[in-house]
């Protein structure tokens, strides 16, 4: 669910720039240098919403000036980058949701969707049989694996390194800011990331 909630379009925006500032408060209220976001400026009616111009290299040509081939290859910084980003998304699925908009998750709902889509694949590609085995098989991955209900948080729908600007200091502030979703989230048991230090000061 969008953290604006359902609106009318005429009341879309202006539930959508509350939202937004509800975002901004939060990374504003860290005091922790590897993160930022975007600060919202101003709603302008009927439909538009004013963001600070910000500066920084997208992680994508920070990707490409570093690959293994290149003379100024730094993986220290492509390691602090990847780390804040994720410092970033952790300390993003904290932000809190006004309860009207909480979104409640079952198993069987993943399960399902699933399953649907099994069923369409495999009547468009003509191979039923094949796509019912793998339906099979991924509600019994789902039930060993997934719990029930699924943990949800404000997720970001579009993670990705288009989306990650890289400032000063190795700092990430991740873009797309109309893509908030309040969905069920999972933490990496692999790499976890620790939440964003609180700094004085």
């Amino acid at each position: 669910l969008r953290l604006a909630g359902k609106t009318d379009p005429s009341d879309g925006f202006r539930r959508e720039y509350a939202a937004l500032r509800m975002i901004d408060d939060h990374f504003a209220a860290l005091g922790d240098n590897r993160v930022a976001n975007v600060p919202v400026l101003d709603r302008v009616e009927p439909d538009g919403i004013v963001f600070e111009r910000v500066q920084g290299t997208h992680m994508t040509d920070l990707l490409q000036a570093h690959h293994r081939l290149a003379w100024s290859r730094s993986p220290d910084r492509l390691l602090a980058v990847a780390n804040h980003s994720g410092v970033w998304l952790r300390e993003f699925h904290s932000v809190p949701v006004p309860p009207a908009i909480v979104h409640r998750a079952r198993r069987d709902e993943v399960v399902d969707r699933i399953e649907r889509y099994c069923d369409h694949l495999g009547r468009g590609l003509n191979a039923q049989d094949r796509f019912r085995d793998i339906a099979h098989q991924a509600r019994n991955a789902a039930t060993e694996a997934l719990p029930d209900p699924l943990p949800v948080a404000v997720a970001h729908s579009d993670f990705a390194k288009r989306n990650v600007l890289v400032q000063d200091e190795s700092r990430a502030l991740v873009l797309d800011t109309l893509s908030w979703r309040h969905a069920p989230v999972y933490d990496c048991p692999l790499y976890p990331s620790p939440r964003p230090r609180h700094l004085s000061g």
